[in-house]
């Protein structure tokens, strides 16, 4: 399971970079919901992380803000972007990436600008849906790739 610490530290990381925004804009719902499947690939700099965990969180933070999160052993990489960017592409969803978070050996997470998408499907369609994300920013290009197990995500 993804570590509650994990998720503390890069909402509380992607939250502070943002204040500002977040205070010009209505506030929205939050939640964290887990989906399980098969991590594809998680990279940093162009290295593959072993031990990829397999499920992946989806966050909504206030002010409508949506991250991803994979994990592996000792990582944590997050793509965040703003939920009122997200547009339709065929049976999927596109959200622009404007922050990524990446925790690496049990390291608190640095966030820093990034440009990049998560293109996504829905989970709740009764079948496997795809996560992929990539992103350049500080940290080199990242990417995560993960294909759910067809059941819906649970809230957390």
């Amino acid at each position: 399971m993804i570590s509650k610490f994990a998720l503390v530290a890069l909402v509380v990381a992607a939250s502070a970079t943002s204040v500002s925004a977040q205070a010009k804009k209505p506030s929205g719902g939050s939640g964290v919901a887990v989906a399980h499947g098969k991590c594809i690939k998680l990279s940093v700099r162009g290295e593959t992380l072993p031990a990829c965990k397999g499920e992946v969180a989806s966050l909504t933070l206030a002010g409508g803000k949506i991250m991803f999160v994979f994990t592996a052993k000792g990582n944590a990489v997050a793509f965040q972007g703003e939920g009122q960017a997200l547009k339709p592409k065929g049976d999927a969803m596109v959200l622009p990436i404007s922050f990524a978070s990446v925790g690496v050996d049990g390291k608190t997470p640095g966030v820093t600008p990034a440009t990049g998408s998560c293109v996504f499907g829905n989970p709740y369609l009764g079948k496997p849906a795809k996560v992929d994300c990539s992103a350049k920013s500080q940290f080199g290009e990242i990417s995560g790739s993960f294909l759910t197990d067809g059941k819906p995500p649970k809230a957390q």
